[in-house]
């Protein structure tokens, strides 16, 4: 794996940022603050991406670099060459899920498919920490030998037969064991006969309060009693209301002296009778006009009479004789001469006259004084009906109009007794409703008072059933939290033995070939000063020197950097194996090594075939260096 390029759109302090690199060795010079870790670290970045963590502190690498300008994509691009094919990894930082991306670059810029597969196949599956303990070699602090060597150790205990780097056997061990006895410490070995106990005892509470007697009516008792004490109240207010319309009623028909339904009744009767009267009265030409014609008719009466008797004498002349008469001296000569003519018996026509003179006098003698006693009484029925209308209509004129109104006051007086009687049915419905309401209003006051009696008891069991609950809940965690740790406990166990299994394997595996590379590394970086250096199965490392074995917490601080580099390169050529080499990063890891151990350091790696080299630094010296030994680099200033 070559890197050939890397484009930072905005990461730390760079934005749209661009650096190449060649196959070989590259020199990334700076100033302190330049930005020389912020690079190293968006290669790491870019390669194995970074996370937010829930929790801000000093190995948020996330929030460390974060761009400086928030408008620009956090994140950017690194081109690297792996089995003669150029690829583009494409990466956006976010908060929840982080954008990756690679491209084929000579397959028509085709995207893989599945980009962290490919990573980890082109990484030989190393993870970060493995990454970091070998190809990445940062500042390595190494003015303390006990750190150091710790270091050293945690390198070779954590290469395992597939290279992951991630687990520290001697570490491990201690703090599996601890852990262990601290997890051992926290089972609660009675939670399982507490919960049980308590879960029976919850259970005896619950059919208890499941008893009908316990049951909470008391919303709906008291939904229902305020309910039917709103209707109490309404229908209160309705009744005061009737009463209120009755005695208004009650007053209007006192006013116009109306005791009952029938006197209403009377009052309308007698006096349509009256105005049946009086009303042929109204027209006095008319009952003149009577007067005249029930005269005339009495005299055409008397006329026809007299013609009948005429009639007769001329009929028979002894009828004369009988009265009297002279026949000479009334001229009776024409009447005989009319009779003679009939064409029927002339007593058909006396008769006929005889009987209309008798109706025309008689009849209009009798409608005559009828008419006669009309007149007389016109006056009194007038008194009468002018008293009734004015009484009630307030008006006395006899006249058609206020007969009509006079029959509208008949009928509302007779709407507001039927109001009475209904309303004082409505009333009387209205009370015994109530009354019932009443006695349902008792009746729940009754139920109340006794589930009040019962309510502290209630509450009583609902605290104890809640208080069980909760320690039942609280015990239920406690038993998870046992099934937990018994598991890790277990786990624990089992990794322990996994790992005293595979640190005797380790040794054997890698433990000879680690000891011969890391042996010819520290010869050349030393001049041939130390030849030698062997890692036993207790992970300690010594030197041998003039047949003699040293331990390496003996020697200088920058022979110790020497050694680590060894076994670190030793390591790396172990991870490669024969695929394609991963290039080495080197972050002013030089800083504690004189000149002359720096040349023969520089040398050393500027020999490595097929092996890309990053260092970073601060110093001119690797510069200086460089062009003196002739090697070709490429050299960066940023």
């Amino acid at each position: 794996m070559i890197i050939t390029k890397i484009n930072i759109n905005a990461f730390g302090k760079f934005i749209g940022k661009e650096i190449c690199f060649t196959n070989g060795v590259n020199v990334i010079y700076g100033n302190n603050e330049a930005g020389k870790t912020t690079t190293h670290a968006f290669i790491k970045a870019m390669l194995f991406g970074i996370k937010k963590k829930k929790s801000k502190g000093a190995t948020d690498i996330y929030s460390k670099y974060m761009p400086w300008d928030a408008k620009n994509v956090y994140g950017g691009t690194l081109n690297f060459i792996y089995n003669d094919n150029e690829y583009e990894i494409y990466r956006e930082f976010t908060e929840s899920n982080s954008l990756l991306q690679i491209r084929n670059l000579n397959n028509k810029r085709n995207l893989i498919d599945n980009p962290e597969a490919f990573l980890n196949t082109v990484l030989h599956n190393l993870n970060v920490s493995s990454f970091d303990n070998t190809i990445s070699i940062s500042q390595l602090k190494s003015a303390q030998d006990s750190s150091m060597i710790y270091e050293l150790h945690r390198i070779i205990a954590n290469l395992n037969t597939s290279g992951d780097m991630s687990i520290d056997t001697l570490y491990a061990l201690n703090s599996l064991n601890q852990k262990k006895t601290l997890l051992s410490k926290s089972v609660n070995t009675d939670a399982s006969i507490i919960y049980n106990r308590q879960l029976g005892n919850i259970r005896n509470i619950e059919k208890e309060l499941s008893n009908k007697k316990y049951e909470n009516i008391l919303p709906e008792i008291l939904s229902k009693k305020t309910v039917e004490a709103k209707k109490i109240e309404s229908n209160n207010k309705e009744i005061e209301d009737l009463k209120k319309d009755i005695i208004d009623k009650t007053r209007l028909l006192d006013k116009y002296g109306f005791v009952e339904d029938k006197d209403i009744d009377s009052l309308s009767q007698e006096a349509s009778k009256i105005y049946l009267e009086y009303r042929p009265m109204l027209n006095k030409n008319k009952l003149t006009s009577a007067i005249v014609t029930n005269i005339i008719m009495i005299v055409l009466g008397i006329v026809l009479m007299i013609t009948s008797f005429l009639l007769l004498v001329a009929t028979y002349p002894d009828v004369a004789t009988v009265f009297n008469i002279n026949e000479t001296k009334y001229s009776m000569n024409a009447i005989t001469n009319f009779i003679i003519h009939l064409p029927f018996h002339p007593i058909v026509l006396i008769a006929i006259l005889l009987c209309l003179g008798l109706i025309f006098i008689f009849g209009n003698i009798i409608v005559l004084i009828n008419n006669l006693k009309s007149k007389n009484n016109k006056s009194e029925l007038k008194t009468l009906l002018s008293d009734i209308f004015y009484e009630h209509i307030n008006d006395s004129e006899v006249n058609n109009y206020n007969m009509i109104s006079f029959k509208k006051h008949i009928k509302e007086m007779r709407k507001c007794a039927k109001d009475i009687d209904e309303n004082e049915s409505r009333i009387v419905l209205l009370t015994k409703e109530n009354n019932d309401l009443l006695k349902r209003q008792t009746e729940y006051g009754e139920i109340i008072k006794s589930y009040q009696k019962t309510q502290f008891d209630v509450e009583q069991k609902y605290n104890e059933l809640y208080k069980l609950r909760d320690e039942n809940e609280k015990m239920k965690n406690v038993l998870l939290n046992n099934d937990i740790l018994n598991e890790d406990i277990e786990s624990i166990n089992l990794a322990i033995e996994t790992i005293k299994g595979l640190s005797d394997e380790i040794h054997i595996a890698f433990g000879t070939h680690l000891n011969k590379t890391a042996s010819n590394y520290i010869e050349v970086l030393t001049n041939g000063k130390y030849k030698s250096l062997s890692v036993d199965n207790s992970l300690s490392v010594t030197i041998n020197y003039d047949g003699k074995l040293i331990p390496l917490s003996k020697v200088s601080t920058g022979t110790i950097d020497q050694f680590y580099l060894a076994l670190r390169l030793a390591i790396t050529d172990i991870i490669n194996g024969n695929g394609d080499k991963l290039p080495l990063l080197f972050d002013d890891c030089f800083a504690m090594y004189d000149n002359e151990r720096l040349t023969a350091t520089l040398k050393f790696l500027s020999s490595f075939n097929n092996t890309q080299l990053i260092i970073f630094t601060c110093h001119e010296r690797e510069n200086m260096i460089l062009l003196n030994l002739n090697s070709e680099y490429n050299y960066i200033t940023i």
